[in-house]
């Protein structure tokens, strides 16, 4: 044991029997054990990215690293192969996604409770939250402010921690450079382009409602092109760094008071070298306010307790509670980041970062429930119709 190496050693260990894409052992609520289904050659982002936060940069909302267990050959010229390795347990209520879900179920119950006294959203734009009956703020405020707040600024804290400068050139800020822009416009261009092909192959298949939304949103392909031109105008005051890059609410434990964040391995499909590569740490954001409005409609969408007839009314009030979380959540970042270099300082440029990584994010979704939940792609659907025809928003 790094911390206390005197004392007794764990005896009892417990398999966790999740849905993850590795195994995981706890043993007597002190330590967790991850070790990798899939072994590649190389430095893993997941052991690195913790022990630059925890060791170097002193990030203490993030598991202490404890080791790792590594293949090593004779060959002086191959690189290691992580098989796993050791961290602090966190003793939690559940990740984000359970506590955003239990909080989106006691919300509805009220409003369906308070219904003759309300009336139907409609308009969920920066104004109208500026605006806010009373009622309405006071169902949010209970239902969302304080967590959303404090996620962000959690958020702010390990970007600034990733950005650390700690004599390590992989952990060292880069500037934007017009190559990097048009490299990041024609990733996002490519994907659009593979995902919207996929949607009009699959569009038969579609229930009649849901093919309605994805004919409205294949109708916005040239004006998604048109935002993610503004990539290729001028060279954006923006710094690269290491980002956590498979951000969502899942990745975060709530331990009742506060938000440890996990599993920093990026997205495990990808290889270790693209997982390693220095980004915005708006990609990260954009995650995270898509799992927002993941959650706002799967609690809405999924509930078994909601009847069909409500669920029209209701829709206003999901889009409500994600737009508030949004604002809440972006306002606590930039607040808590100040003048951090690898934001642009224009709030133009950081606007077309997050809506272009934002739109992207929901653009890959529709591939990836097409492909495994079709049921949901009704989910990034809405997100970019909503991104679309709100684009003064950041989110």
């Amino acid at each position: 044991e790094r911390e206390n190496r005197a004392a007794a050693l764990p005896e009892h260990s417990q398999l966790l029997r999740t849905e993850q894409s590795n195994s995981s052992v706890i043993y007597e609520s002190r330590y967790f054990l991850k070790l990798y289904r899939r072994l590649q050659e190389g430095t893993n982002p997941d052991i690195e990215i913790i022990r630059h936060l925890t060791e170097v940069a002193g990030f203490t909302n993030a598991p202490a690293f404890s080791g790792a267990i590594e293949y090593r050959t004779k060959d002086p010229k191959a690189k290691p192969i992580a098989l796993g390795f050791l961290q602090s347990y966190t003793a939690n209520e559940g990740d984000a996604w359970t506590v955003a879900l239990g909080a989106l179920h006691r919300y509805f119950d009220r409003v369906l409770a308070q219904r003759s006294q309300l009336e139907p959203v409609t308009d969920t734009s920066p104004e109208a939250l500026e605006s806010l009956p009373p009622e309405l703020g006071a169902l949010l405020e209970g239902s969302v402010s304080a967590n959303s707040r404090l996620l962000a600024q959690r958020t702010a804290e390990m970007h600034l921690a990733l950005a650390f400068d700690g004599s390590n050139p992989d952990f060292t800020a880069e500037p934007y450079t017009l190559l990097y822009q048009r490299s990041v416009h024609h990733a996002l261009r490519e994907q659009l382009t593979r995902n919207f092909r996929l949607l009009r192959k699959r569009l038969p298949k579609l229930e009649e409602d849901v093919r309605e939304l994805a004919e409205q949103v294949l109708g916005l392909e040239g004006e998604i092109n048109k935002v993610y031109r503004g990539l290729n105008r001028r060279k954006l005051d923006a710094q690269r760094i290491r980002i956590h890059g498979d951000y969502h609410l899942g990745q975060v434990l709530f331990t009742g008071r506060d938000f440890i964040i996990i599993d920093f391995e990026g997205e495990p499909a990808r290889r270790l070298g693209e997982r390693r590569l220095k980004r915005n740490p708006l990609r990260d954001v954009a995650g995270m306010l898509r799992s927002y409005h993941y959650a706002a409609y799967h609690a809405l969408l999924q509930s078994r307790s909601i009847r069909t007839e409500d669920s029209a009314f209701l829709a206003g009030f999901a889009d409500l509670w994600y737009a508030y979380s949004a604002q809440q959540f972006m306002t606590s970042y930039e607040e808590t980041l100040g003048d951090a270099p690898f934001l642009p300082r224009q709030a133009e440029d950081r606007a077309l970062l997050l809506r272009s990584f934002t739109l992207g994010k929901a653009i890959y979704e529709i591939g990836y429930e097409l492909n495994h939940r079709p049921d949901w792609v009704k989910i990034p659907l809405r997100g970019i119709l909503r991104l679309m025809a709100e684009p003064a928003q950041l989110a």
